[in-house]
Parts: C-alpha cells; sequence; structure tokens
C-alpha cells in the first residue's frame, strides 16, 4: 500500500471515531438497550444516513474520479484532497437544546472505548484487504481507503451497539450489584417509597408534591428525570443518605415499552403510587394507546394490597385504571367535578 493511503486510512479512523461519541449520548438516552437504540436511529433517515456527509462523499468520489480521467497522477492531490472530505466530516454541529447532556460513567466509557478499537480495526483490515490486489495506483488506493472510511463512519453507531454486546457479560454483572445496593439502601432507609408515572406531568408533580411534603418531612425525590431504572437506582447510592433518615423517597418513573415501570417497582416497591395522564407520546414505539395504558398501569400492579393509588379522574384512560378495582385504597383527584373525586 502506497505510504499515502496508509496515512490516510488512519486519518479516516477520526470521523468514524467522532461520530460514535456524538452517538454516545443517545445510547445513554436509551438505556443502551440496543433495542430502543436501533429504533431510535431508524425512525429518521437523517439519523443513520446523514445527508450533509453523503453529499460531501459523493461529490468527493466524482472529483476522484475526474482527476484520474485527467489522468493527473499527483498522488498528493488526492491525498490533501480526500483529507479534506474527512475533516469536513468531524466540524463540530451547531449546538442544540438537549434534554440530556452526555454523562461519561464508567459503563458509557467502557462501551466507547470498545466501538473506538471495533471501528479502527474495520477500517485498518478492509483497506488492506480491498488495495493488496490494486498494485502502485495511489490514487485508486487512495478513493478505496476512502470509500472504506465513509462506510465506517456510517456504521459508528452500530459499533456501539456492537460493543455494547461484547461488553454484556460484564456490564450486567456489574449492573446486577448496582441494583442490588441501591435496593437493600432503601429497604434500610426505611423510607416510604411514592412513584409517580404519566405520558405527561411526571416531573412537575414529582417537584410540587416533594415541595409541599418537605413542610413537615424529609424528603428526597429522584434528580431531574432520573427515571429508569438505573436512573432511579443510581439516585438511591449517591443522594439516599441514612444518617439523614428520610421520611419520603418520590420516584419518577418512565417507560418507553411496557415491562419497565414493573422493573422499577420491583426494585424500590412503592406503597403510593401516582398516575397523572395517559397521552400519545413515545406512540411510534409503544405502537398503541393500549400499550401505553399497560405500561402505566404496572405501577398500580407493583402496590401491595393495602397500598394507595391517586389517578387523575379527569383523564379517561387513567380513570379506566381506577375502575379496575385494585388496590383497595383508591384516591381519584379532579378539576372538572368528577363525583367519584375525593
Amino acid at each position: 500500500m502506497h505510504i499515502t493511503a496508509v496515512v490516510l486510512m488512519f486519518i479516516w479512523i477520526s470521523p468514524a471515531l467522532y461520530r460514535a461519541w456524538r452517538m454516545a449520548r443517545f445510547f445513554q438516552i436509551e438505556e443502551y438497550q440496543n433495542g430502543r437504540f436501533i429504533v431510535w436511529l431508524r425512525s429518521r433517515r437523517e439519523r443513520w444516513f446523514p445527508r450533509h456527509a453523503a453529499l460531501v462523499m459523493l461529490g468527493g468520489v466524482i472529483a476522484a474520479f475526474v482527476i484520474q480521467l485527467a489522468e493527473i497522477d499527483v498522488p498528493l492531490i488526492s491525498f490533501l484532497f480526500w483529507v479534506v472530505v474527512a475533516g469536513y466530516l468531524v466540524l463540530p454541529e451547531p449546538v442544540k437544546e438537549t434534554k440530556k447532556e452526555f454523562v461519561r460513567t464508567p459503563r458509557a466509557m467502557r462501551i466507547i472505548v470498545t466501538a473506538f478499537v471495533l471501528l479502527a480495526l474495520l477500517i485498518v483490515i478492509l483497506s488492506l484487504f480491498f488495495t493488496r490486489n490494486m498494485g502502485g495506483d495511489a490514487q485508486v488506493q487512495l478513493s478505496t481507503v476512502s470509500i472504506v472510511g465513509f462506510i465506517a463512519y456510517l456504521l459508528s453507531p452500530m459499533a456501539l451497539s456492537t460493543g455494547n454486546l461484547l461488553m454484556y457479560p460484564v456490564e450486567e454483572k456489574l449492573r446486577g450489584r448496582f441494583r442490588e445496593r441501591a435496593r437493600q439502601k432503601l429497604i434500610d432507609s426505611g423510607a416510604t417509597v411514592i412513584g409517580i408515572t404519566g405520558s405527561y406531568g411526571k416531573t412537575s408533580t414529582k417537584t410540587y408534591l416533594a415541595h409541599i411534603l418537605s413542610g413537615r418531612y424529609k424528603v428526597l425525590p429522584t434528580p431531574r428525570s432520573y427515571n429508569t431504572l438505573m436512573g432511579v437506582s443510581l439516585a438511591i447510592n449517591e443522594d439516599l443518605d441514612l444518617a439523614f433518615g428520610y421520611n419520603y423517597f418520590i420516584a419518577e418513573m418512565g417507560a418507553y415499552v411496557p415491562g419497565e415501570i414493573a422493573e422499577i417497582c420491583e426494585l424500590v416497591k412503592p406503597k403510593i403510587s401516582i398516575v397523572t395522564a395517559v397521552g400519545a407520546m413515545h406512540l411510534e414505539r409503544f405502537g398503541s394507546i393500549e400499550n401505553v395504558i399497560r405500561a402505566k398501569y404496572e405501577i398500580v400492579e407493583g402496590l401491595p394490597p393495602d397500598g394507595l393509588a391517586v389517578f387523575n379522574g379527569d383523564d379517561a384512560n387513567v380513570l379506566g385504571m381506577a375502575e379496575r378495582s385494585y388496590p383497595e385504597n383508591r384516591i381519584m383527584v379532579s378539576r372538572d367535578g368528577l363525583e367519584a373525586a375525593r
């Protein structure tokens, strides 16, 4: 392989790694779940096949073809041209408002490092494979290496998923220990757990409730939008001070698919549950309103028979949950004068 092609091969690793780094935030938001991440990735073409990158690469291939036809045998020109193309793909994107910033947790960094190694190996191995029979044509080698680098750039989100699979045995063992530590710590605290869920209004309701209760009791709500299994576990392990003597722990619970709220309930064992609303949020993930209702109702099913469930009676779907007669102690809240509301 020509020396310029070897150098370019390593340069093209940078765009692939850069895109994997950017995608790591979304992978983290999806709780490192490959299925959820792939659904998110496929929901918009720009996420898995960015148009700006494809247009730049197409222009590069056309330009390389023209250079070849013109018989301009100056590898340095082609090399610099492809360096510019690769460099364009690592230009920072405009700053956008984000609901959750990327957190450099140990797990995230382990997955990212694994993905980086996979992408680097992919570019090196494929570049060597496809250029092995090209003789001394440096410009063809440069174009081939660039195409391989661009393919790796497109596949960088999947490198995160693959890295996650490779690290799964290690991560599952660590996560299990982390959840068990949170479960035992919450039991030791003796705090009564209040769970809150709903398609919207969870965080606001949690904030108001914590403020009201804190006038008389010691209350710990989950921070910001920490409403996943690992997010709630993190809040318990990091913020729950056993010496402080908390009376209440308020856990916001979110879900993208049925079963996720049930897992959180299994962890924290709520004694009181609140359902704010059922709407079409994340319907592309749930598939139907019925699945949303089923997922939100898990917070009621997670109560003991002597638990308390609080329902927003002004939401027809939530009212339907209250009419299922579990648990025996139920409170319906209404602003619209619902007769059954207490």
